[in-house]
């Protein structure tokens, strides 16, 4: 049994996975720590424990007093040079996120082929893999909350959420609504093209995920794909490869 946490900047999700299946997956907020050790007191015999904490050292103190205890140390996981398949291009590897490259573990050891990334929570990531299985970089980008967050707070225009999108927008709402997706979608082809133009694949898997990522699909090309949970998979393909 292996308890994989991914303690984001807003949220920690979590899941038990039994070697076949997901038995549980589950999501609380960072105040919400006493739902979590609710939850964790009844779980069954856990074998392992693997943690991606973005959330800093706070979080990270508060996690591990509520952690079950188990026969072997928790593994909190870093970015390194290579894991499972993966090589991380990155100028310094350990300063790459734990989300981040837990997610490309996933996608890389579900396809082993070129892919683009993204996952739209609090900031959007679009990171990209080669053929070869290298992290070649990727962007970091406000998400979709903190793009309409800044707009309201800094200026007096009302929230975008009331909006719709539309091109051609002839009222407020739709324009911020419509700026907001158009910005972060224009991020996302950026990076495809970028793929495209410097490696002419033929072929690349183009992966959205995050809390957000339905909000965006709509505006992608259909080639794009929702696969949902992708640290806590990537965090069992690391447990697995230590076992």
């Amino acid at each position: 049994m292996i308890l994989a946490i991914d303690s984001g900047n807003t949220n920690i999700k979590w899941g038990v996975y039994d070697g076949h299946k997901w038995l549980v997956i589950r999501i609380a907020s960072h105040f919400d720590y006493n739902s979590l050790a609710d939850s964790w007191k009844s779980l069954p015999s856990i074998s392992l424990i693997i943690i991606s904490n973005v959330a800093g050292a706070s979080a990270r103190k508060s996690l591990t007093g509520l952690l079950p205890l188990v026969s072997s140390k928790p593994l909190w996981i870093e970015a390194t040079d290579t894991q499972c398949g993966l090589n991380n291009d990155y100028y310094n590897p350990s300063t790459l996120g734990s989300d981040r490259w837990a997610s490309m573990i996933a996608i890389w050891n579900q396809y082993h082929e070129p892919s683009l990334v993204v996952t739209v929570g609090t900031a959007m990531t679009v990171d990209m893999i080669s053929a070869a299985g290298d992290f070649v970089g990727g962007v970091i980008a406000p998400g979709v909350k903190i793009l309409n967050n800044s707009l309201v707070s800094q200026t007096s225009l009302p929230n975008a959420e009331a909006g719709i999108y539309d091109s051609f927008s002839l009222s407020t709402e739709n324009a911020l609504f419509t700026g907001v997706i158009d910005s972060l979608v224009g991020v996302i082809e950026k990076s495809h093209c970028a793929m495209l133009n410097k490696y002419h694949y033929k072929k690349i898997h183009c992966i959205l995920s995050g809390g957000d990522s339905k909000v965006l699909l709509p505006y992608l090309d259909p080639k794009f794909m929702i696969i949902d949970n992708l640290v806590l998979k990537g965090l069992v393909v690391i447990a697995q490869s230590q076992l």
